[in-house]
Order: structure tokens, then C-alpha cells, then sequence
């Protein structure tokens, strides 16, 4: 699950110290506008474990190529309304 689905409900939490760059600290708050570090670092977090879930899903969409088991789902008429001529796997920084 996308951590945006569950951030927010009752969960374990570890007590840490940390030290963090002053200038890091207030640009973050400045974006976020979180009531405390701690909620600051647990929304830079989920943002951080979504970013990567979303590297290695496109990563492995192309390391995989098309089987004959995706072939019918490759073959579908899509929907041209939903069409673009983004090149996403180098949006999301995977090399070809």
C-alpha cells in the first residue's frame, strides 16, 4: 500500500535524536507546514517510501518486456483521451 493510505493511523513509533541541516529543516516546514519535526519527518518519510515504491514500479515495467500472459491487456484499445507523449520511465529517472 502507498504510505498516503495509512499515514495518519495508530502505528508504533521509535524515539530518535537526530541532527538536521537548520537551512533543510525550515525549507521542509515551509512546504509542509507540519506542526512538529516529528510530523515533518513522518510526511517526508511517506513521501520519501511512495517516491521509491514508484522508481522500482516503473523499473520493473521496463525490465519486463511483454509476455504472451500480458499480451491481451497490451492489446486493449486504450482510452485516447488518456493518451500523452510522456516519456515516464526517464521522468521517473530509469534508464532505457
Amino acid at each position: 500500500l502507498p504510505c498516503s493510505t495509512w499515514y495518519g493511523r495508530a502505528m508504533a513509533k521509535s524515539k530518535i535524536s537526530v541532527s538536521l541541516d537548520s537551512n533543510k529543516l525550515e525549507r521542509a516546514q515551509s512546504f509542509i507546514h507540519a506542526a512538529s519535526v516529528s510530523e515533518l519527518l513522518d510526511v517526508a518519510l511517506c513521501r520519501l517510501i511512495d517516491d521509491e515504491l514508484e522508481l522500482r514500479h516503473v523499473d520493473g515495467y521496463v525490465r519486463t518486456p511483454v509476455n504472451e500472459e500480458h499480451e491481451p491487456w497490451a492489446g486493449m484499445r486504450r482510452d485516447p483521451a488518456l493518451e500523452d507523449d510522456v516519456d515516464w520511465a526517464s521522468l521517473y529517472g530509469v534508464k532505457h
